[in-house]
């Protein structure tokens, strides 16, 4: 018999699968079926992204899931570092039911988060992240420009002082003083309902989780 892949592939595959028995199993059993012996990472970064279009348990995994759960998550997907509690708390910036760590502890339960030795956690495989991430994605346009105008205005407000505001607003092409309001709410105010007016909600998104990746915007 073949033998299977070498160390390289290996590490490919936990990298995709973060070692979720099932994720796993269809990695190989994928490499096998093609006669991949000699993959490549490149082969397997293939077959882990058809995976979604082959097959709907994301979707049932992510339908499975609670508000805080998903919000959790999100915040981790955002970041390739570990992040401890309080920086996932402040990232889900609102208020957090007091049972929120045992949810934290039931997505790594469930494979979806690891848990380091100094108690800090992060996104476990890029499967799952790439598909929620993709998936989450091309439903903010609607969330943003619906109901949450003024949620996005308040972090903004909460995680940005007014220098850093005025550099956002440099970096997306505006200049601050065409804002109207004199306060920092003001100005988050009317830097996200001047998005809103130009159909461009997800720039602002954008810069937003490159200067604060650790938030769930």
């Amino acid at each position: 018999m073949e033998s299977f892949p070498e160390s390289l592939t290996r590490k490919s595959i936990f990298l995709q699968s973060s070692g979720h028995p099932f994720l796993t199993q269809y990695i190989m059993h994928n490499l096998c079926v093609r006669g991949l012996v000699d993959a490549t990472e490149k082969d397997v970064k293939k077959i882990a992204n058809e995976f979604p279009n082959a097959r709907f348990d994301f979707q049932d995994w992510l339908d499975g899931l609670g508000e805080i759960s998903v919000s959790i998550y999100k915040t981790l997907s955002n970041t390739n570092k570990y992040l401890s509690q309080n920086e996932i708390r402040e990232g889900l910036a609102f208020d957090v039911p007091l049972n929120w760590t045992q949810v934290l502890n039931a997505l790594c339960y469930h494979g979806l988060v690891s848990r380091n030795s100094d108690n800090n956690y992060m996104v476990a495989g890029e499967m799952f992240r790439t598909w929620f991430r993709e998936f989450t994605s091309s439903k903010m346009v609607v969330k943003y420009e619906t109901s949450n105008i003024v949620d996005l205005a308040k972090k903004i407000s909460y995680h940005f002082n007014n220098i850093e505001i005025k550099e956002l607003c440099f970096m997306l092409g505006l200049d601050i003083e065409n804002l109207a309001g004199l306060t920092k709410n003001d100005k988050a105010q009317e830097l996200v309902l001047y998005f809103e007016r130009h159909s461009q909600i997800p720039d602002l998104i954008n810069i937003c989780q490159e200067q604060r990746p650790s938030v769930n915007w």
